[in-house]
């Protein structure tokens, strides 16, 4: 008889641990939501923000903008931060928030700070060394009566948010990276911004080109995808786009085959 394996892989764990730990939240009289805004500005922030934050207002729900991402709260409960002070940790969000749909920046800073960074494996959200910053921060929801939390930012706060859900916290992530490169939604709202910031820039350049009769190669964000070099380039009509998707089995780019292709 075939000996049955107690290896579990990583999946079956991550599993485990979510039908454990988390679930569904219900809302009860008096709850209150937070919203948190972490990495990187962008510019269609405050209206995100603006938008989400009317829908919870309208429902009766109080909504708390938690200010400068993580970077405070992730020390809660140390010596220097045993409560969180309004305006200094986090602001009351209210009707006025109507008002700042077409700003730039984000009225609730921003800071690189990222607590779920020492969590490398699934195991590692049970552990309580390597959860600390994780804890500490559902210790200041609750602190302030927040049983359900909406993070917006890029990839390392999407992992962070799946962390917490998985702790048992209920949270939900939109995404705001200008890559576009989350599997399973058609696009994310910084994505936009961006193509519209490149598209202004190369447009720019190609006017320059056409009236010095020659080329400008431009490099373009995006990380390990083309979606902003693509949608950008069609926009400004560039002479030619290249991708990483271009170059799967390509290491190199020979530049001079490049310049012959293009003239």
């Amino acid at each position: 008889m075939e000996k049955k394996s107690n290896f579990k892989t990583a999946k079956q764990k991550y599993i485990e641990i979510s039908y454990k730990n988390a679930g569904k939240y219900k809302y009860n009289m008096g709850d209150s939501v937070a919203v948190i805004f972490s990495g990187g500005p962008a510019s269609g922030a405050n209206s995100v923000i603006s938008s989400l934050a009317l829908n919870f207002i309208n429902a009766g729900i109080p909504i708390y903008g938690i200010l400068k991402g993580f970077e405070n709260i992730e020390n809660f409960g140390k010596e220097d931060l045993k409560t969180l002070e309004k305006d200094l940790h986090y602001i009351v969000l209210g009707r006025e928030v109507a008002g700042i749909r077409g700003n730039a920046g984000v009225i609730l800073k921003t800071s690189r700070a990222n607590p779920g960074k020492d969590i490398k494996k699934v195991e590692d959200i049970e552990d309580a060394k390597k959860n600390i910053k994780l804890n500490n921060i559902i210790k200041a929801f609750e602190s302030l009566n927040v049983k359900a939390a909406i993070t917006i930012g890029g990839d390392d706060t999407l992992k962070l948010a799946n962390f917490l859900h998985l702790m048992g916290f209920p949270t939900i992530h939109v995404p705001k990276t200008i890559d576009n490169d989350y599997f399973g939604i058609p696009w994310t709202f910084g994505y936009w911004s961006a193509v519209e910031t490149a598209k202004d820039a190369l447009i720019n350049f190609r006017e320059d080109a056409r009236s010095t009769d020659s080329y400008f190669i431009i490099e373009l964000m995006g990380r390990k995808t083309g979606w902003i070099t693509y949608a950008a380039g069609i926009s400004a009509q560039a002479t030619m786009m290249l991708a990483v998707e271009d170059f799967i089995d390509q290491k190199y780019i020979d530049i001079n085959q490049l310049a012959n292709k293009i003239v």
